[in-house]
C-alpha cells in the first residue's frame, strides 16, 4: 500500500468542548480494510525524545475500521469504548471528528492514582493506522507527536509570565510553549514582565468572570531564589529573597496590596517554573503571602527545561501536518564548588561527583558545565605590615553575612578563594562551579524514579517528587 499520513488539528485543543479533527494526508485512491485507532498516550515521542507518565500504557478511545475510496475514508465500523479502564469512571468527554465522518464524543479515563503521577492538565492524543488482524496486524502509521487537549475549564484562565528574553534559549522555548498552552486571550506571554509588581497588576487588570485557574511564572532560579525583582526600579535580574518579599507583605507598598479572591482563590494555583526553587519552602510561602494567601504556590525540585522542536513543512495542496508542540521537562543536576579560579578537569570533577553520589554512573552521557563566580568587597584601613592573608582574615566576619545577603544562598567565606586587588583596597572572591546534568528519566515500571535509562519523566504538578507546594 502507498504510504500516507494523518494529522491531528489543532496541536493544542483549548478545552474539551472544542473539536479535535483527524485528517489524512496523501491518502491512497483505494485501499483494503484498515484499522484507525485514536489513543490517549501515557508514553510518546517528540523530536526523537521519548516521554512517559502514569503507567505508560496507552488507551484506545476510538476504534474504527474502514477503507479508502476516491481518497476518502469510508467507515465500516465505529467502536467507542464505554469505559477505557475498568473500575474508573470517565474523567472527560472529548469531541472528535475523523476525516469526513460526523463528530463523536469519546470518554477518556485515568488509572487510579495516575492523576498523582502524571496527566497534569492535558491529555495527549495520537492516531495509529494499521492493516490486518491480531496477531498479524501491521502498523502503517503512528503520529510523530501527540496533540494536547486541555482539561482545565476555560472559564478559569491559564496565564503565563515569561520573565526574560534570549535568542533560541530557555525563555524563547518557554514562550513558544506557553503561547500554545496558555489561553489565547491572555497576552501576558507575549510581554516580558521581570518583576512581581507588574505581574500582580496584570492579574488585577485582566481578571475574568471567574478567578484565574493557573498562574505560571517562568524565571531562572536556584535552590535559594528566583531571578525576579519586586519592582521595575530594582531592574531586571535583581532578585528578591524570601525575607525581602516578606517585608513587602508587611509593608504593602502601592502595587503590592493582596490580590482579591475574584483574582486568585483557593482553587487557583501559582506555579513558579524556575530551576530548583521548590527546595526553598520559605520563598514559596513568601510568594503565597504576597499574592493574598489563598492560592497555593508550587515550584519544581529539578532543573526546569523547555525545548521547541522545528515544525514540519506544509506541502502544497495538502492539509497541514501535525503541529509539533514545544515541551517542558526536568533535568537532574550534580555539582560542587571549588575555591579559587582554577577549573578542575572533567575527569577530576567526575571523580568528586561520584564520591559525593555513590552509585551514580553514566557520566559519559551527561552534559558537563563549568562557571566562574566572583564576589567583590571594598575595604579601608591601615594595612601596613600586614600580609594579604591577615588582611583577608580580618574581614571574614564582615564579608560572611554579605555573601548570604547578596547571593541569597547558604555559602560560607571558606567556599571562596580570596585575593586583594586595586592596591589592596578590594577583596576579590572567586569560586568555580562544576556540574553534570542529565534528563530526568523513568525506568520501566517505576514512574518518577530518576535513572540513567528510560523515557523522560513528564513533570506533574500533582507529583510531590516533582514539585514542592506551599
Amino acid at each position: 500500500m502507498a504510504s500516507f499520513a494523518a494529522s491531528l488539528t489543532p496541536g493544542v485543543v483549548p478545552s474539551l468542548s472544542d473539536l479535535l479533527t483527524v485528517r489524512f494526508t496523501d491518502p491512497p485512491p483505494t485501499s483494503g480494510e484498515l484499522n484507525v485507532r485514536i489513543k490517549e498516550a501515557d508514553s510518546w515521542s517528540v523530536n526523537g525524545k521519548s516521554f512517559k507518565e502514569g503507567s505508560g500504557v496507552d488507551d484506545i478511545i476510538l476504534d474504527t475500521r474502514g477503507f479508502f475510496k476516491d481518497k476518502k475514508f469510508i467507515q465500516t465500523l465505529v467502536v467507542v469504548p464505554p469505559n477505557p479502564k475498568k473500575g474508573s469512571a470517565p474523567r472527560a468527554l472529548l469531541n472528535l471528528k475523523l476525516a469526513e465522518a460526523s463528530p463523536v464524543q469519546v470518554p477518556i479515563t485515568n488509572d487510579p492514582g495516575e492523576e498523582e503521577q502524571g496527566q497534569s492538565g492535558f491529555f495527549e492524543i495520537y492516531v495509529e493506522v494499521s492493516e490486518g488482524k491480531a496477531p498479524n496486524e501491521k502498523v502503517l502509521f503512528k503520529s510523530a507527536a501527540p496533540a494536547y487537549v486541555r482539561t482545565q475549564p476555560r472559564d478559569r484562565p491559564i496565564v503565563a509570565f515569561v520573565t526574560g528574553a534570549d535568542t533560541r534559549g530557555f525563555f524563547d522555548a518557554a514562550r513558544e510553549y506557553w503561547r500554545r498552552v496558555s489561553d489565547r486571550d491572555t497576552k501576558a506571554v507575549n510581554d516580558t514582565r521581570t518583576n512581581l509588581r507588574d505581574i500582580m497588576k496584570y492579574l488585577r487588570d485582566n481578571k475574568k468572570s471567574k478567578p484565574f485557574g493557573e498562574v505560571n511564572i517562568v524565571s531562572h532560579g536556584t535552590r535559594f531564589i528566583l531571578n525576579l525583582s519586586g519592582t521595575p526600579s530594582e531592574g531586571a535580574g535583581r532578585a528578591n529573597g524570601s525575607e525581602e518579599i516578606q517585608e513587602l507583605v508587611k509593608s504593602r507598598p502601592p502595587g503590592f496590596e493582596p490580590l482579591d479572591p475574584d483574582v486568585l482563590d483557593d482553587k487557583s494555583i501559582v506555579v513558579i517554573r524556575g530551576c530548583n526553587i521548590g527546595h526553598n519552602i520559605k520563598y514559596l510561602q513568601a510568594i503565597r503571602d504576597l499574592f493574598g494567601g489563598r492560592a497555593p504556590v508550587i515550584a519544581p525540585l529539578f532543573l526546569q527545561f523547555y525545548e521547541s522542536p522545528p515544525q514540519p513543512r506544509r506541502r502544497r495542496g495538502q492539509p497541514p501536518p501535525a503541529e509539533i508542540v514545544p515541551f517542558e521537562a526536568f533535568q537532574e543536576q550534580f555539582f560542587f564548588f571549588q575555591p579559587g579560579a582554577t577549573k578542575p578537569t572533567r575527569a577530576q570533577a567526575q571523580s568528586r561527583i561520584a564520591q559525593d553520589n555513590p552509585g551514580l554512573s553514566g557520566f559519559e552521557k551527561m552534559e558537563f558545565r563549568q562557571r566562574l563566580h566572583t564576589f567583590t568587597f571594598s575595604i579601608e584601613g591601615n594595612f601596613r605590615g600586614m600580609t594579604d592573608t591577615a588582611i583577608i582574615e580580618s574581614f571574614r566576619s564582615q564579608v560572611q553575612p554579605l555573601l548570604k545577603r547578596d547571593l541569597n544562598e547558604n555559602t560560607n567565606f571558606d567556599d571562596w578563594g580570596w585575593t586583594l586587588i586595586n592596591g589592596r583596597r578590594v577583596m576579590l572572591g572567586r569560586r568555580v562551579k562544576s556540574e553534570f546534568r542529565r534528563d530526568l528519566l523513568d525506568p520501566p515500571g517505576t514512574p518518577g524514579t530518576p535513572s540513567g535509562t528510560g523515557p523522560r519523566v513528564v513533570p506533574s504538578l500533582n507529583n510531590s517528587a516533582h514539585y514542592q507546594k506551599a
